[in-house]
């Protein structure tokens, strides 16, 4: 047992505190201490003195940071009340963000009553519809139902639709109230619009769309980064949405022409991300964050696949061309082309649904060969040329085994193109020998390459590669004045716009073909504010805004552009709809 003693010193006046161990007999000396009582009350005093003077200075500091910051807030409250808005017109910089964050499920409800109670985009009195709108949002700001910072941005709203109102009622325009489309329509304002004042406030309503538009854009943007890339509807909209903005800017500009229709098509986005590889065999990833295996390294793949926009033609071989394109369009179908294609250490083989196989060469640096290089071939990457290739070969395969109009099949022609399209070494003059010896199959005086690709339809194409399921429907456009039943079945407006809503819906791939138009005999051409819609000629339909009535339509012989076009022009003035 520990034994504690304590002994008081008189002339040392401190108490000895004297500590003892008897196991291991340790002992710790006495500390002495003088005159420590006097000395530590001093000190304590003077500490606490010091904690209380801080603490007082910090009290005051934020009684005056408090009174100055209220100070700012009632003037900020007093200028609002008088000028609202005046600092988001003051102070550009704020502007930027006020439509990026996610509206709540509340906001947008409300907001969803608010264009349906006043949706009319033209009334005979703007100024009385705009009173009515603003009695609406004070009842709604003072009944709880949004926030003031929602008033503000709705009063905002109602200025700008009122001056769009009273343009339309002006001019006899259609300007929509929505930044979300009307190309057309407002188009058709500014070719109307000369007085100089006018087109201040008509710009005012551009930059307002637009700047609407880029704030969406970001919002998008934001979104497919929380949602890691994988959501096609965004890609989608984000695609639509820059599309839209690029045309206001044209028509802001005053390029008061067709260009205006036109968007670029560089901004598309395809995604195409190799995830992981092993030898021959990658596996890819696309914008749906769907995974594929694709028998082909990565090196070749990239080499056959560079270009990530979609393909012009060159020869009369459109079908083809739209088929294709069609197929880039969408992810699914595009990865499932890639894996028709396989590698080894010599050749890259493409195989068609029925086996047919056509081998292309590597050279020395292991990049695949063309069959022949004396023919034109698709504006686009190595890959698509290559298809293009096989599938001469592969049309004229399938004439010889099951003959061909007139003509009946020829077995030995069938085996010799079979037999050249799977042959290791490939001479170029062979390819001329087989494109001799199927003459009688090849339609054309010159029996060239050409003509084997010239004169198809989209579901021949889409039946070579795929088992999907296949569509179509007659448009108003078809005026085949010798057979007026196919006029009799087209689709109305908002028949077709249901069909191209669920094809979209469905993933599918979506072609619109216009035919021979013929009025006594000659072939009618047709423009669009200037644009050329070409005969007998098939594009592709990038997407379908089902809000706005628009399609956005991309056209090989413009390989740069999308056109955007209203429903009802695109009913009239194409023939027929397809999707596979």
């Amino acid at each position: 047992m520990n034994n504690y003693t304590f002994g008081y010193n008189h002339n040392s006046l401190a108490y000895n505190p004297q500590f003892s161990q008897n196991e291991g007999n340790n002992v710790l000396q006495n500390n002495q201490v003088f005159n420590s009582s006097p000395y530590d009350i001093v000190e304590i005093k003077k500490g606490s003195n010091k904690k209380k003077s801080t603490f007082k200075k910090v009290l005051t500091g934020l009684a005056w940071i408090g009174f100055i910051s209220l100070g700012f807030f009632g003037a900020y409250k007093l200028v609002e009340y008088k000028n609202t808005g005046f600092f988001k017109k003051t102070f550009p910089f704020s502007k930027r963000n006020k439509f990026v964050e996610e509206k709540s499920s509340k906001e947008r409800s409300f907001l969803q009553k608010f264009n349906d109670l006043f949706k009319d985009c033209k009334v005979k009195d703007p100024q009385k519809t705009a009173k009515k709108e603003i009695e609406y949002i004070e009842c709604a700001f003072k009944n709880r139902e949004i926030s003031e910072t929602e008033k503000i941005k709705l009063e905002e709203k109602i200025k700008i639709r009122r001056k769009i109102r009273e343009l339309n009622s002006i001019y006899n325009t259609q300007i929509p109230l929505t930044p979300y489309g009307g190309v057309e329509q407002i188009f058709e304002a500014a070719c109307k619009i000369k007085d100089e004042n006018t087109k201040i406030k008509f710009n005012e309503i551009l930059d307002y769309k637009i700047e609407k538009l880029e704030a969406k854009l970001d919002l998008l943007k934001k979104r497919q980064a929380l949602k890691n890339d994988k959501d096609l509807a965004f890609f989608i909209k984000a695609n639509r949405t820059n599309d839209l903005i690029e045309s206001l800017k044209e028509i802001k500009e005053c390029n008061l022409n067709p260009k205006c229709f036109y968007v670029d098509y560089k901004e598309q986005y395809i995604k195409d991300k190799v995830i992981t590889e092993d030898s021959y065999n990658i596996r890819l990833e696309n914008e749906l964050g769907n995974r594929y295996s694709i028998n082909l390294s990565s090196k070749t793949f990239c080499h056959m696949f560079k270009d990530k926009k979609m393909i012009s033609q060159k020869i009369s071989d459109c079908y083809l061309v739209g088929t294709i394109n069609a197929i880039i369009n969408n992810p699914k179908h595009r990865c499932e082309f890639y894996q028709m294609f396989s590698e080894d250490e010599k050749f890259i083989i493409f195989t068609f649904k029925d086996g047919f196989k056509v081998k292309f060469l590597k050279d020395n640096n292991g990049k695949p060969k063309l069959l022949n290089n004396q023919h034109e071939l698709l504006d686009s990457s190595m890959g698509y040329q290559m298809f293009e290739e096989a599938y001469a070969l592969h049309r004229l395969y399938e004439r010889a085994k099951n003959g061909y109009k007139n003509i009946q099949p020829d077995k030995n022609i069938e085996n010799t193109i079979k037999d050249y399209a799977q042959k290791d070494n490939k001479l170029d003059k062979e390819f001329n020998t087989i494109i001799s010896l199927s003459g009688k199959y090849i339609d054309g005086k010159d029996k060239t390459y050409a003509s084997i690709l010239d004169g198809g339809t989209i579901y021949e194409v889409a039946n070579t590669l795929f088992n999907s399921k296949k569509t179509s429907y007659y448009l108003k456009g078809y005026h085949n004045y010798e057979n007026n039943l196919l006029t009799k079945n087209s689709k109305s407006d908002d028949e077709i716009s249901q069909i191209l809503t669920t094809m979209i819906n469905e993933g599918k791939s979506i072609v619109v073909g216009r035919d021979e138009f013929k009025v006594n005999g000659n072939e009618e051409k047709y423009k669009y504010n200037g644009i050329d819609i070409h005969n007998s000629h098939f594009s592709v339909v990038r997407y379908y805004n089902s809000k706005t009535k628009e399609v956005h339509i991309f056209e090989s012989n413009a390989p740069d552009k999308v056109l955007i076009l209203p429903l009802s022009v695109f009913n009239q003035q194409y023939s027929l709809l397809y999707g596979f």
